[in-house]
């Protein structure tokens, strides 16, 4: 008969493993967003108005 608990509980981890793994990475790139100098980031609907960023979000610079 098969361990089920044992194949639930190794997914489970693995899951964990995974998610944790995703939030790490979010938190990387939201600290290395928020640590660059404000002049670098662009609002695409702004550029878009003045024409720095195309409707199929092409940069023209």
């Amino acid at each position: 008969m098969p361990d089920y608990r044992s194949q639930y509980y190794k997914l489970f981890r693995a899951m964990e493993k995974a998610i944790s793994i995703l939030i790490d990475a979010q938190c990387s790139a939201e600290e290395a967003i928020i640590s660059e100098d404000e002049e670098n980031i662009i609002v695409i609907t702004e550029a878009m108005t003045q024409g720095i960023v195309s409707d199929d979000n092409e940069l023209s610079l």
